[in-house]
């Protein structure tokens, strides 16, 4: 019999999808069936479902998504050619990278070829016998991703997908060496592989760990006989059961490189994917292992924090399993990300990578309460997209929040016609106090300045006086004494642009030097107030990337509503109101 992946099927019928009822929470899944085509490939039907009902209600913020077994309201698939009489049932989600593009192999859907690449090809290869009796949904297969209307309307409810899933199966490929290292710690813990499968879904928590030191298989016991005893966010730091990891103190990092350091976790969509899982099941190869007790194993061995994506997600995986211990939380805080912004996961998970930028955006809002006001367009440009996320946090906008939010839409790209206009039109608006140079430290916050700007007229901006997270001045270098300048006023709209003449500079925190920042103004408006020495700035988008294309050397929850922290001054002090960013009349 020819292997699936070298398989030739003469002049074929491509599959195509049937569309899904948009005014519903319709999905597509997908079972992977018993044995190979008559011309050696995989086979795969395709089936239209309805999301369980608890998942309509947005407005709900108390539903326990964690606890029974939802229904699923099928659907006749209008393309077949018959309909199968199904019970309802669960499903389960995959989770993995997609790989290279280049890298295709052909499958059969519904009798229909559909290519997909290779990573997901060898799962389907490898879970084949395994998970035939699983219905799954799988992006690839069950989101047309040539239609935008409906890719919208699916990402739009990612969250509810995930969290209605029995479980969720992480694939990190075919690697001998860590699927070796698995089923060694399965050994030492009594965890399953892939044959076992179904006693790991069985069980009825999934969040059992080596801390019970049994073989969950043969378990028959309650959820909570297998739930830690222990407060401790970290449970198997101090219970006193096997620990395989008890003597590799040090060697951890060594053992399980392949797994921390695996592409997977750098994946932008792997955030909300794990963390709203009711269960996620690492698969490599044929083994499998419950990401939970690793979590724990790993974080019990190896204490102290790095900043890497895999700990990101691990850290917020074992606290969420504590939290859901603790009385008095609802099952949609447990998380602990519920009362978090968009912003505050985009700073926590700047680095996540991903094939089309505003996947970064989209790929977080399931995770927090703010991200249900942001409406999924893959068709509204990425400056659009900037002012939708801002104005999320109208109330508590500020210069860190539009860095972390420009730097997960980067890099940009102002030749682009989609962003025609944005070079000279205002976009948010401050006011900031201004002082004139002595010497080479800022009067606002004592730090230096560049020594350059001592020897030119003009007034500085202490960025640090607009937002407690953005370090560094602007130098607005004028040919006017400072007094004329502060007796003029500026209009920044004047003939529909946003040039007041000058020469305008910035210091960046990382280091003292000066960087012209916008020639004769473009891009920046400035205008005197009424308030004596404070003036009003407007930024341009263009401008404000420029300017913030550092990262913020901040604490995730230190993205909170900073205010403007007014220097003392003699003539009276402007509303706090003032000093805050806001969007330009007209954004």
């Amino acid at each position: 019999m020819a292997t699936p992946g070298n398989a030739v099927c003469p002049d074929p019928a491509y599959f195509t999808h049937a569309p899904l009822d948009q005014d519903k929470t319709a999905v597509r899944l997908v079972r992977i069936l018993p044995g190979l085509s008559t011309t050696g490939l995989i086979r795969c039907e395709l089936r239209h479902a309805i999301l369980p009902s608890p998942f309509n209600a947005d407005d709900n913020d108390d539903y326990d998504d964690r606890e029974g077994e939802e229904t699923l309201v099928w659907e006749q698939q209008v393309h077949e050619d018959h309909d199968v009489d199904m019970d309802t049932r669960t499903y389960c989600c995959l989770s993995y990278t997609w790989g290279d593009p280049l890298q295709e192999h052909e499958i059969e859907v519904n009798g229909k070829l559909l290519k997909v690449r290779k990573s997901l090809w060898n799962f389907l290869f490898a879970a084949g016998k395994a998970f035939h009796h699983v219905y799954f949904w799988i992006d690839a297969l069950c989101i047309d991703q040539n239609n935008t209307t409906e890719r919208n309307h699916q990402v739009q409810q990612m969250g509810d997908i995930y969290r209605s899933a029995k479980s969720v199966l992480i694939w990190l490929g075919n690697d001998l060496e860590l699927e070796s290292t698995l089923c060694s710690l399965s050994i030492e813990t009594g965890t399953y592989g892939m044959t076992a499968y179904d006693a790991l879904l069985n069980d009825v928590d999934g969040f059992a760990g080596p801390s019970t030191s049994r073989i969950y298989a043969h378990a028959t016991d309650t959820d909570d006989e297998y739930l830690p005893a222990t407060a401790d966010p970290y449970p198997l730091s101090g219970d006193g059961q096997f620990n395989p990891f008890s003597d590799a103190t040090g060697k951890v990092d060594k053992l399980l490189e392949k797994l921390t350091g695996h592409e997977y976790w750098s994946r932008a969509w792997v955030t909300q994917e794990v963390l709203l899982a009711k269960r996620a099941i690492i698969v490599v190869g044929q083994q499998t292992y419950n990401l939970y007790p690793l979590a724990t194993l790993f974080r019990t061995a190896v204490p102290h924090f790095r900043d890497n994506a895999f700990e990101r997600i691990i850290d917020i995986l074992i606290r969420q399993m504590w939290r859901r211990l603790q009385p008095n939380i609802s099952a949609a805080d447990a998380s602990g990300l519920a009362h978090w912004g968009v912003v505050n996961l985009l700073h926590r998970f700047r680095d996540k990578q991903c094939a089309i930028r505003r996947d970064r955006i989209y790929s977080l809002l399931a995770l927090c309460r703010e991200g249900r006001n942001l409406k999924v367009d893959y068709d509204v440009p990425e400056a659009q997209l900037l002012s939708q996320v801002l104005a999320l946090r109208r109330s508590s906008m500020c210069f860190c929040s539009v860095g972390v939010v420009a730097h997960a839409l980067g890099p940009w790209d102002f030749t682009d016609n989609a962003h025609v206009g944005l070079l000279v039109a205002p976009f948010v608006e401050t006011h900031m106090y201004a002082c004139t140079l002595s010497s080479a430290v800022c009067y606002s916050c004592s730090n230096w300045v560049p020594l350059s700007w001592t020897r030119k007229k003009g007034v500085v901006f202490c960025l640090e006086t607009a937002c407690a997270d953005t370090q560094g001045h602007i130098f607005w270098e004028h040919h006017q004494e400072p007094e004329a300048m502060a007796s003029s006023t500026l209009d920044p709209h004047q003939q529909n642009s946003m040039h007041n003449g000058g020469t305008v500079h910035v210091q960046v925190r990382d280091n003292n030097k000066s960087h012209h920042l916008c020639d004769q103004g473009a891009g920046l408006a400035i205008q005197t107030s009424e308030w004596t020495n404070v003036y009003r700035l407007q930024f341009s988008i263009p401008t404000l990337v420029a300017m913030l294309r550092k990262e913020f050397a901040t604490s995730d929850r230190g993205l909170n509503a900073c205010v403007c922290m007014w220097p003392k001054m003699n003539d009276g002090v402007p509303p706090a109101g003032e000093g805050r960013l806001r969007f330009c009349t007209g954004t």
